[in-house]
């Protein structure tokens, strides 16, 4: 079994240290120090069943298929409620895989996104406290073929969150922020690290209106992997921001930079510029460029709608971790592009995003186009990412595109190079897209269909002394029939076919037959 082997069952309970967000916010909670969530609850409930028929369960290579027939069971449950001071939102779909043919393998899979926000003093102090369970995948270069399939490329991790922060505006005009963010991270895999995450930022702005602005900011970062040297960095920027017309601002940034992410202990300045400019109420484009420890960092936001499309556009580079980049929001997520297409029609955001889900559920359109850059490592990452999104949303059709390129670069704590995250190599590149189209039949009857392709190619030169590549190829197809059977009730079949090409992991190709069945409660 590979050494990053998942377990099956799920996990036990970690230290105390692990828990801290929860007992913090119960021990504030208990002691009155922030209000309760007042208002009226809001509750949904759902579950689906699943058959799935497969030639190849455990994704083995080529003349050693084993075919299985898998039961998935997903309820879906959600809670919300807000008060005038506190809210509270929480989304857990636990997913239960049953194997008829190999039962030393039935697991269960957990999601959960759970966010409480509370004003504990009156227009001052805030508190953020959250938790979150996915599936993230372990190496880049292995299959990215998640749900019911035996990956051992799949692992469960489970982030909690508690940030405190207090913000205010001085009598003068000018606003301020201090805020402390915590986040724990574990796994279900004994090879990956635990990981804590600390940022203090303070920022200070000066009024709105003016036609020469400025504002600053402190970040100071503490990254600790179990069984790695702390990374800690820390940033002081200064910007001048200057109105050239209501519609268009540019930005000048000035700053210093202190970090042990390089061999020898770095500080140096930081200098570059940007631009704000939205030309018209449907487009907008935000971009900067500024030189770091590890040369030019930009980002690049461009958003653009039409009465019926929604297109976006980004690119940025910078450092990362794993929990920065697990809970990045691809370009390409279907949800957001039909946001952005529905902004024209519908103001109001919570009618707004009811009936962007009651489109995508006619429509048979996943929520996400799941971007296949989520794994878990226990580096800091240079990460360079250029992605680009577009959607149109007709009466009767609806087409989604994702478009991404990356690149990513390891870099160094405490001295020394630290060992492959992968096992293999560590600097890497992935390209490839994502495109979902759907065609309602009928009132009741919808056909999906998605393509997928990911290419991940090794940038690391020391491994491949002869020169040769090490590269993975995954394309994913998947053809699906909707239909409503009831206004709560829905039932879908659909095929699968996936091929994954390797010249470092096992080549396999999958078929697969599924039918499911989705009730509302």
């Amino acid at each position: 079994m590979p050494a990053h082997a998942r377990k099956r069952a799920c996990p036990a309970p970690g230290p105390l240290r692990r828990h801290a967000p929860r007992l913090t916010l119960a021990a504030l909670l208990s002691a009155g120090a922030l209000p309760a969530v007042a208002g009226d609850w809001t509750y949904g409930a759902s579950a689906t069943g699943r058959l799935t028929l497969t030639d190849n369960v455990r994704l083995a290579p080529r003349g050693q298929e084993e075919a299985d027939l898998i039961l998935s069971v997903a309820p879906t449950l959600t809670a919300q409620r807000r008060g005038a001071r506190a809210s509270l939102s929480v989304t857990y779909i636990p997913t239960l895989h049953v194997y008829l043919e190999n039962r030393d393998s039935d697991n269960l899979q957990n999601y959960l996104s759970g966010l409480f926000s509370a004003e504990a003093v009156e227009d001052f102090f805030f508190v953020d406290a959250s938790a979150n369970i996915r599936q993230t995948f372990i190496s880049p270069f292995d299959s990215l073929l998640g749900g019911e399939s035996i990956n051992d490329n799949l692992a469960q991790t489970t982030t909690l969150g508690l940030s405190p922060y207090v913000r205010g505006v001085l009598g003068t005009g000018y606003t301020y922020l201090v805020r402390n963010d915590n986040f724990w991270t574990t796994s279900d895999a004994s090879a990956l690290d635990n990981l804590y995450e600390s940022r203090v930022l303070a920022t200070v702005a000066s009024p709105l209106g003016r036609l020469l602005r400025w504002d600053g900011e402190y970040d100071y970062n503490y990254t600790k992997f179990e069984t790695q040297p702390a990374y800690v960095r820390q940033l002081l920027r200064l910007r001048g921001i200057y109105s050239v017309s209501p519609d268009l601002s540019v930005n000048a940034r000035l700053g210093y930079e202190v970090n042990d992410y390089t061999i020898d202990d770095y500080s140096g300045p930081i200098y570059g510029g940007g631009v704000d400019w939205r030309p018209t109420p449907r487009t907008f484009l935000s971009a900067f460029a500024e030189e770091r420890f590890f040369g030019t960092g930009y980002g690049l936001n461009v958003s653009h709608r039409r009465r019926l499309a929604g297109f976006t556009l980004r690119a940025s580079r910078s450092t990362q971790t794993h929990r920065e980049q697990a809970l990045y929001l691809p370009a390409g997520d279907t949800r957001q592009l039909a946001d952005i297409a529905f902004r024209s029609r519908i103001v109001d955001p919570l009618e707004r995003q009811r009936a962007v889900d009651e489109f995508l559920a006619r429509a048979g359109l996943p929520a996400v186009l799941t971007s296949p850059y989520a794994f878990y490592t226990n580096q800091i990452f240079v990460a360079s990412l250029v992605e680009a999104g577009t959607g149109l949303f007709g009466v009767r059709n609806a087409v989604s595109l994702t478009l991404f390129w990356r690149e990513n670069e390891p870099v160094t704590a405490g001295g020394a190079v630290l060992p492959d995250a992968f096992a293999t190599v560590n600097n890497f590149r992935q390209r490839g897209g994502i495109v979902a189209a759907s065609h309602i039949l009928s009132a009741r009857s919808t056909v999906t269909a998605t393509a997928q392709r990911t290419y991940t190619l090794s940038t690391d030169t020391r491994i491949q002394p002869d020169g040769s590549e090490i590269d993975s190829t995954e394309d994913v197809l998947r053809l699906t029939l909707t239909h409503q059977l009831s206004p709560a009730t829905s039932a879908a079949a659909g095929v699968r076919w996936v091929d994954f090409d390797s010249n470092v992991r096992n080549s396999f190709r999958e078929h697969a037959l599924f039918a499911s069945l989705t009730h509302r409660f």
